[in-house]
């Protein structure tokens, strides 16, 4: 990955250089820290105070708000009853702000688990979380409920027997499988995407991805004149360049989601270009031979997305529409249902897309816990899969 953060995702996240040992089946022998580049800090208000000796010129610092917290002391202060701390915590914050640190305030909202997703067509994160569970199925709003009881310590419960009892009433209750799985096979070719004003792009850039086998992405962060005038877009230069943007913009214009990692108050327009008002992907390729194009558009205000297959226009009325569409092209079931509480997005991204943070130290499959890895595999194929597939070895 890159020696520096690039994301608020990356908050926390110790960088160093590892030394491996070829002759002791590479073991890891030293491990180099890596302090270098802006750092992305994400914290409650209340941890302000611990924060201030480790921010530096060109941070970027997000302060989680309670909701309830904020508006109690706007009260207090309305009726010149602010409380003795609330001077120093607004002062605290311009301090940051003089450090040369970029502060953002967002309300702390409740942390959403795996199997939750930006819910296509909506504008901005601050709607009604109501909104996004009403487009829940069955399946996962038992799966949420459950992870949720048992990951908050309410209640200890195997929460894999747990789920498969609730199915078995869930789907006794509707007389049939409450979440089909889809048994035909996709064919998903990739042949080109256009990106403008995503991410770290806000010229126009291509990737022409047909019938080029394995392709390696190559960046270089720097101005375009002097790169060409160089002739070389290096190797040691490319760290932060957008090479994981401009991947996993494939998987933006598919689903409207660029990573399933929980995050209790990301922004749907996070993806947008700093000195651009919308960012927007054109993806085309082929599902089953028949030619397709996508174009995702995201901006404040604005949200546009279009599909066209084997030359016939499926644009929805909403946005909405439109993904279910692309959703049941791609083999899911129209409302985005799966065979198992995973949405199309965590599908696809544990298929088809591999962030680095799949890997990455302390949160890898392969030192995940044994709840958690049981998830995960969920979330590809039900469980009674694995345990069929466990008992013939």
């Amino acid at each position: 990955g890159s020696p520096y953060q690039v994301t608020l995702n990356e908050h926390g996240q110790r960088k160093a250089l590892l030394v491996l040992d070829g002759r002791r089946r590479w073991r890891c022998v030293r491990e180099i820290p890596i302090d270098v580049g802006r750092k992305f800090h994400k914290m409650r208000w209340d941890r302000l105070p611990s924060l201030a000796q480790d921010v530096r010129k060109g941070d970027r610092v997000v302060v989680e708000v309670d909701a309830h917290e904020w508006a109690r002391r706007n009260l207090l202060r309305q009726n010149g009853e602010e409380e003795e701390d609330s001077s120093d915590w607004t002062e605290r914050v311009r301090s940051l702000r003089k450090l040369g640190a970029s502060v953002e305030l967002r309300h702390a909202g409740r942390r959403r688990s795996a199997s939750q997703t930006e819910a296509p067509g909506a504008a901005t994160s601050s709607e009604p979380k109501r909104r996004e569970a009403m487009d829940r199925t069955p399946l996962q709003t038992l799966r949420d409920f459950l992870s949720f009881r048992n990951r908050t310590g309410a209640v200890s419960i195997d929460v894999d027997d747990a789920f498969e009892r609730g199915k078995r009433v869930l789907e006794k209750v509707a007389g049939e499988d409450v979440a089909v799985p889809s048994t035909e096979t996709v064919d998903l070719e990739i042949a080109e995407v256009t990106a403008k004003g995503f991410g770290p792009f806000r010229a126009e850039v291509v990737l022409p991805l047909e019938r080029r086998g394995v392709v390696l992405l190559r960046g270089r962060s720097g101005k375009l004149k002097e790169m060409q005038e160089g002739g070389d877009f290096g190797n040691f230069q490319s760290n932060g360049a957008g090479k994981t943007s401009l991947a996993f913009a494939i998987l933006w214009a598919l689903t409207g989601s660029i990573d399933d990692r929980p995050s209790s108050n990301g922004k749907v327009t996070d993806i947008i270009n700093d000195s651009s008002k919308f960012a927007t992907v054109t993806l085309r390729g082929a599902i089953n031979a028949r030619p397709f194009v996508i174009a995702r558009t995201k901006g404040k205000r604005k949200n546009d997305l279009a599909f066209l297959l084997d030359g016939r226009d499926r644009t929805g009325q909403t946005a909405r529409d439109t993904q279910e569409a692309i959703a049941e092209a791609l083999g899911f079931s129209p409302d985005g249902a799966t065979s198992t509480s995973a949405s199309p997005s965590q599908i696809l991204s544990r298929t088809m897309f591999h962030g680095q943070h799949h890997g990455a130290s302390g949160s890898g499959l392969l030192e995940a816990s044994d709840a958690r890895l049981k998830e995960e595999l969920s979330l590809v194929a039900p469980l009674e899969v694995w345990r069929a597939a466990g008992a013939r070895t």
